[in-house]
């Protein structure tokens, strides 16, 4: 039994907003000892991010300044930045632009990232959009590495091309929708929401404090997270028909069979929220004392060990990865449930 329930009454401007505008570089790496690419970014260190997965199968992700890709053959370059803080180089190649969003993990507390996570989207011409956070920007790398702002966005979050090639954007106001030429809608909103996504009917889902919804014309709907009188309920519980808690989502995807992806990033895990409203472990074990080293590679995803995860996409094929924040490594999950990584970042100095 589908057990999504409709909260009319909650953050209604934005389903109408919605329904209103017809919503329904260089080389980079080297190998690693175990086989996989270990990106050497010329010195730069830091956690991923966020991830996203281009047409041609490249993977994109996020880290202290830079945005990377990795191809199939495990082969990483730079895409943009150069790991130097601050904003320039618009009309020119991406990988001598300076972007802003510095945010690493070591030595703070692994949900306190702050605005400045450069969360990535890309559209089915294979051109790249990146949060600036610390910018207020967000930029677009063409498919010739031509770097561009196209909006100006109070701390830009989570992002997702819907199917007209329009691009939504979670903020620090709300929501935003930028049109293919260039104008800028507000779709309501007046908290700081994180994760985004759009499905294949055009449905925007986003997450917002320990809750995740799906806009369906003019009304809302609860896709994931618990609440009460006293306000939602933060934490880990709940696998199988009944919605679960999570504990302070970052980031969604949507596979090609409809299931939604739930970076929970306080929980060290990705969940899963089938079509019919059943919500299952896909990767990590789940908890905020859980284990997190790293561990499970070539095993099942469900037995391995993520640390705050803060990205998740999903390709065509219905490869999911995992942007391992605290592992300092990009992870794959292939339609079989087996993991493994597929790049790595250096770690901090001591």
């Amino acid at each position: 039994m589908n057990q999504v329930k409709v909260k009319a009454f909650a953050i209604p401007a934005i389903a109408l907003a919605l329904a209103a505008v017809g919503c329904s570089g260089g080389d980079a790496s080297s190998p690693s000892p175990n086989g996989v690419s270990t990106l050497l970014p010329g010195g730069f260190e830091g956690n991923p991010l966020a991830v996203a997965v281009a047409p041609n199968g490249e993977v994109y992700f996020s880290a202290h300044n830079v945005v990377y890709a990795v191809d199939a053959e495990g082969k990483g370059r730079v895409v943009a930045g150069n790991g130097t803080p601050g904003y320039s180089g618009d009309g020119g190649p991406a990988t001598e632009a300076l972007l802003n969003f510095p945010a690493s993990h070591a030595g703070v507390h692994p949900l306190d990232d702050g605005p400045d996570v450069a969360y990535l989207a890309v559209d089915e011409a294979g051109n790249l959009a990146i949060a600036d956070a610390l910018n207020y920007k967000v930029r677009r790398v063409d498919r010739t590495g031509l770097i561009s702002s196209i909006a100006d966005i109070s701390y830009p979050r989570g992002m997702a091309f819907g199917r007209s090639g329009s691009l939504y954007i979670a903020s620090y106001e709300g929501i935003r929708r930028v049109s293919s030429d260039g104008s800028v809608t507000v779709l309501g909103g007046q908290r700081w929401y994180a994760g985004l996504a759009v499905d294949a009917v055009g449905n925007v889902l986003f997450a917002a404090g320990c809750r995740v919804w799906r806009v369906e014309g003019v009304r809302l709907l609860e896709v994931a997270g618990t609440a009460s009188s006293a306000g939602e309920n933060c934490g880990y519980s709940g696998d199988g028909p009944n919605s679960a808690s999570l504990n302070f989502p970052r980031a969604l995807a949507v596979d090609p069979l409809g299931n939604v992806l739930i970076a929970d990033t306080g929980n060290n895990c990705i969940r899963k929220v089938d079509p019919a409203g059943v919500h299952s472990r896909f990767a990590g074990r789940c908890g905020p004392g859980s284990t997190f080293r790293g561990l499970g590679d070539g095993g099942r995803a469900v037995d391995a060990d993520l640390s705050h995860p803060h990205g998740v996409a999903s390709d065509k094929e219905g490869n999911v990865y995992i942007a391992d924040t605290g592992n300092w490594r990009i992870r794959k999950v292939d339609v079989n449930g087996v993991i493994t990584t597929v790049a790595e970042l250096s770690r901090p100095r001591p």
